[in-house]
């Protein structure tokens, strides 16, 4: 349960889940097939479509678009399925907002600390300052890659259904 985890919740679109499971309670699902079981994960391919993929004009629009992610889900989260059978999947709400937080809004912050810094304190150019604040990103998400199970801990990804 590493990057797979994080992978779900950034490169895919989100569907708040309106199932009446106990499990799915405040949680985000997406229906997917599995592709792929070994001993320790269960491989789900879903779909992820933009919001205007359901119009009936999408196919004549280039707005429009798909793509495939493969989500690992450990098997211990899983019910019992078998290869082509069709699943939902599902994280927790606050699962969502720790990825979005890690992914996103500390990297922004971060940029825009570095900028503000290297600009008032340093003296540096715009340019420069840009370029540095984009620079600290290399070791921020290294660093996330390192921590990527304790990470993996807090998104708890599971299957909770065969479709």
């Amino acid at each position: 349960m590493g990057n797979e985890s994080i992978a779900f919740v950034f490169r895919i679109g989100l569907t708040t889940s309106a199932s009446s499971s106990p499990k799915s309670v405040n949680a985000v699902s997406k229906e997917g097939i599995v592709e792929q079981i070994t001993p320790t994960s269960v491989s789900v391919r879903v779909v992820r479509s933009s919001a205007c993929a359901g119009c009936g004009l999408s196919g004549h629009c280039n707005a429009s678009e798909c793509r495939e992610t493969l989500i690992s889900v450990p098997v211990d989260r899983s019910v019992a399925c078998s290869v082509g059978d069709r699943v939902r999947v599902v994280t927790s709400s606050s699962s969502v907002k720790v990825a979005l937080a890690l992914g996103f809004a500390m990297p922004l912050l971060l940029m825009m600390a570095v900028f503000g810094v290297c600009r008032a304190m340093a003296g540096t150019s715009e340019m420069a300052a840009a370029l540095y604040s984009l620079l600290v990103l290399i070791p921020y998400y290294i660093l996330l890659y390192l921590c990527r199970n304790i990470v993996g801990r807090r998104i708890q990804i599971s299957i909770i259904e065969r479709l």
